[in-house]
């Protein structure tokens, strides 16, 4: 499935379109002004924060309550998750920790020597996968004390405007390593989580 932000496609006009905001939006007004809505709606978003909720496991469980078939999921399922609206700065960790993750997967070394990119691309995957449940249950987190979304964004560096793969890879690595050391909280206020919010992250991670 691709994914394209309204916001990309102005200035483009064909029958497809119309008949996709017709179909799954059913406008009672002019379809212009109405797509003129959508396209700066979209403006609220970045891309790769969409990716990251889309990747999620909270999308997964919201995916398999809504989707229609059970051998798949259509792009008519995927419209239904609801996206939660926060400031493109509370976005960025977000875009930075995809940014990693698809660095990491087109490396074509290991990132550290003799250990696997898969274990630091499932470290950055599973910090994601809590920032997320933040956006979904903010008053659960914060009941508990939680913050992983502003925790994580003190850690983790943009790595676009870097020079070279190998200034890249040193930034991942050094997120990385501070993450999981044993002096860094995220570790043990995960385990907080899966205590103190088990009823709600066991239904989330039910096959």
């Amino acid at each position: 499935i691709i994914s394209v932000l309204w916001k990309e496609l102005k200035n483009v006009y064909n029958k497809s379109i119309n008949g996709s905001i017709k179909k799954d939006f059913k406008p009672s007004e002019n379809l212009i002004i109405f797509r003129e809505k959508l396209e700066r709606n979209s403006e609220l978003f970045e891309l790769k924060y969409l990716l990251a909720i889309l990747n999620s496991t909270y999308a997964k469980y919201f995916l398999k309550s809504v989707k229609r078939s059970k051998i798949g999921v259509y792009p008519d399922d995927i419209k239904k998750i609801p996206v939660p609206v926060v400031e493109k700065n509370i976005q960025e960790p977000f875009c930075t920790l995809v940014d990693y993750i698809i660095f990491i997967n087109k490396f074509n070394k290991p990132l550290i020597e003799n250990f696997g990119n898969n274990t630091i691309s499932d470290e950055f995957d599973r910090a994601l996968d809590y920032m997320v449940l933040e956006l979904y249950f903010k008053s659960e987190m914060q009941i508990i004390s939680l913050n992983f979304i502003e925790e994580i964004a003190s850690i983790v560096k943009p790595i676009n405007q870097l020079g070279n793969d190998n200034e890249k890879k040193d930034k991942i690595v050094q997120c990385y390593n501070t993450m999981t050391n044993s002096s860094n909280s995220i570790r043990n206020n995960i385990s907080l989580a899966n205590i103190k919010l088990e009823n709600i992250i066991k239904e989330i991670r039910k096959n």
